[in-house]
């Protein structure tokens, strides 16, 4: 490589290496979550056979997150806010779904790259959801409420990328 072949090397680096740490450390920060938002619009199916939409998108970059779900037919379903939690690896997330009063959960970012969200439904039932990524292009939840002392499931879903 001549000089000037390494000068332009050098300074492309140094002009990409702050924007891609920048981009790693939202990713370590966000988790899977980081993923969604990249990944803008996501189509759902449930195990009940229903079908919903859910579109991800910075409201302020890589500190608030908004998660907007629909069911089939445009019927808003849930909208949350997602921000990062008051502990290392954590997020909060605040649900405000229809006409009830808004919910508050945290999820927790593994290490194997899932994250788990525990809540309390409305029903009073301890409830957890594990979600991953197995691919660019698709992501899975798995909800569980704790009944009589057992994690039950709930409903599945797995969600495929439909688009920006």
């Amino acid at each position: 490589m001549s000089r000037l072949s390494h000068l332009a090397f050098a300074c492309l680096a140094a002009a990409l290496l702050p924007g891609l740490a920048h981009a790693a450390a939202a990713d370590a920060r966000w988790g899977l979550y980081a993923q969604l938002a990249a990944g803008g619009t996501w189509a759902h199916k449930l195990s009940s056979g229903a079908e919903a939409v859910a579109r991800y998108t910075w409201v302020r970059p890589n500190e608030e997150l908004r998660a907007e779900h629909r069911l089939q037919g445009g019927q808003s379903v849930t909208v949350e806010t997602i921000t990062p939690g008051a502990e290392p690896g954590t997020l909060t997330v605040m649900t405000k779904e229809d006409e009830a009063a808004p919910t508050r959960s945290v999820v927790r970012l593994n290490a194997d790259g899932t994250a788990v969200e525990t809540f309390v439904a409305s029903s009073g039932v301890n409830g957890r959801a594990t979600y991953r990524m197995p691919d660019a292009d698709h992501y899975e939840a798995l909800t569980e409420g704790q009944i009589e002392g057992e994690w039950r499931e709930v409903y599945a879903s797995v969600a495929t990328r439909v688009g920006e």
